[in-house]
């Protein structure tokens, strides 16, 4: 009985959430064609650019360190976003939403790092409008490794698979 007990403490221990399958072949999917833009983590006061965009990673005080993103739209407005720095590892761009404007995928571990039943990754959008302005969205992923195979193309528009669990 007790080695019963012991193996049962011990398997689940090991089991992970991310060791199941979600139940969908994504590989049957279409995806949009992604361009990784860049890879690789950001260091405190560390700049980097991309199509007219600077991203800095700045670190105030104890917590998490944050990345500001910033951009000019063609009117001229400024705009800015920020993420958590964990958030900001890699960078993709494709038309996400079919109007003719590059779109930007930002995949990084996320601020819910911490435990084996959270999830361990995040995705940031910043979706481009007419005048190059962004609207950001932000979503956790359970699934990291291969997380961009997430979004699909459905009647030309890229669509998100998001899991959750349920209570």
């Amino acid at each position: 009985m007790r080695y019963l007990i012991g193996l049962l403490c011990l398997a689940s221990a090991l089991a992970n959430w991310n060791d199941t399958s979600t139940g969908i072949d994504l590989k049957t999917f279409q995806h949009p064609k992604l361009t990784k833009v860049r890879a690789g983590t950001l260091i405190p006061d560390q700049r980097i650019k991309f199509a007219g965009i600077e991203a800095v990673m700045t670190q105030d005080g104890p917590g998490w360190p944050e990345v500001t993103i910033r951009g000019r739209g063609k009117s001229g407005m400024t705009w800015t976003v920020r993420l958590c720095g964990a958030c900001f590892n890699e960078v993709w761009r494709a038309d996400l939403d079919g109007n003719g404007k590059q779109d930007y995928v930002i995949f990084g571990a996320g601020p819910c790092h911490n435990g084996r039943t959270t999830p361990l990754s995040s995705m940031s959008f910043l979706v481009m409008d007419s005048d190059g302005m962004p609207v950001p969205f932000f979503t956790v992923i359970y699934h990291g490794e291969g997380a961009i195979n997430n979004l699909i193309q459905v009647d030309g528009k890229a669509h998100l698979l998001i899991s959750r669990y349920a209570l």
